[in-house]
């Protein structure tokens, strides 16, 4: 019976020296994860709907003690997206046409859009808007920032997409300005492909991004955006941040869904302030000229998503 101890030795040896051999070969013979390319498809003739809603609430501060002054404005849409024409290089032209919705100011209807009002967009193959008009921000009367719904606001639903193929895991940074706010300057994104998932009929790519974006934007006197300062009462400037989860067909090439949310502190001050010293000064004349008034600084909040709708 002894005598079988080194026998026992050798298999045992033997078993680890082919369960190293195996291993090897296995982790030779490992897949590297699959690439994945993630680009919009425009075909022309295509028409998709979508439930659109977005929500900026802005909160002024006031004296010491006083509750500051917040205004809610509400956007429920629902807009149908016909694709014009393909472009070279995967781009493509759409038309976006709203069909009903709304816009409430603290709980009370103030505008309605224009139905079958049409906006026409120009898209890369990342989704990047290269070209847009016809684009009209509605008046809300007295909404100080109602201008930046139909100009700003509804445009921050878009996906992110890298420029070349990406893993599960893989994070990308991309420059990126901010549709229908003229004079915002160009920010970053970054975005993650955090995981497949199947939303309806659909698998999707769940991307997850983050936008970092300067604002600088000149509203007229009834809270409409223009790129005239001549024409502007107030200005606007701040740093937007947002966060974004999006679900991106990739078969089909479209968004199914998105949504985010972000806010910003902004310094509103008249136009005409602007244009005075920031301390006092003597004028021509030899009279002192008192600085600009101390504006509040605003903290806007936004929320948005937009749905596909088969």
């Amino acid at each position: 019976m002894p005598k079988q101890k080194p026998m026992i030795k050798k298999v045992f040896f033997l078993s680890l020296v082919l369960a190293s051999f195996y291993g090897v070969a296995q982790s030779g013979n490992a897949q590297p994860a699959p690439l994945y390319t993630l680009r919009m498809k425009f075909v022309p003739g295509t028409v998709n709907r979508y439930q659109t809603n977005a929500q900026i609430v802005t909160i002024v501060p006031l004296e010491q003690g006083m509750q500051p002054i917040t205004n809610t404005l509400d956007v429920d849409l629902l807009q149908s997206v016909h694709v014009n024409k393909s472009l070279p290089k995967g781009g493509g032209e759409v038309s976006t046409s709203t069909q009903s919705g709304r816009i409430t100011q603290n709980g009370k209807t103030v505008a309605t859009p224009v139905k079958n009002e049409v906006i026409t967009t120009t898209y890369d193959a990342q989704g990047n808007l290269v070209k847009i008009s016809g684009l009209k921000a509605p008046s809300t009367g007295n909404g100080t920032f109602g201008g930046l719904v139909g100009s700003g606001a509804l445009n921050l639903q878009r996906v992110y997409l890298p420029l070349k193929p990406v893993r599960i895991g893989e994070s990308w940074t991309l420059k990126v300005s901010i549709a229908g706010l003229p004079g915002a300057g160009t920010g970053s994104a970054k975005a993650t492909f955090v995981r497949l998932e199947n939303v309806g009929r659909y698998q999707t790519a769940r991307i997850h991004a983050v936008l970092t974006a300067p604002l600088k934007v000149y509203l007229t006197a009834d809270s409409r955006t223009t790129t005239d300062p001549k024409r502007a009462a107030q200005s606007v400037t701040g740093t937007l941040r947002m966060e974004f989860d999006s679900n991106f067909a990739m078969a089909e090439g479209k968004v199914v869904r998105s949504g985010g949310s972000g806010s910003a502190v902004v310094d509103l001050m008249p136009v005409s302030a602007t244009k005075r010293p920031a301390k006092s000064s003597k004028s021509k004349t030899g009279k002192t000229v008192p600085p600009p008034p101390m504006m509040p600084r605003v903290t806007i909040q936004l929320r948005v998503g937009n749905n596909l709708i088969e």
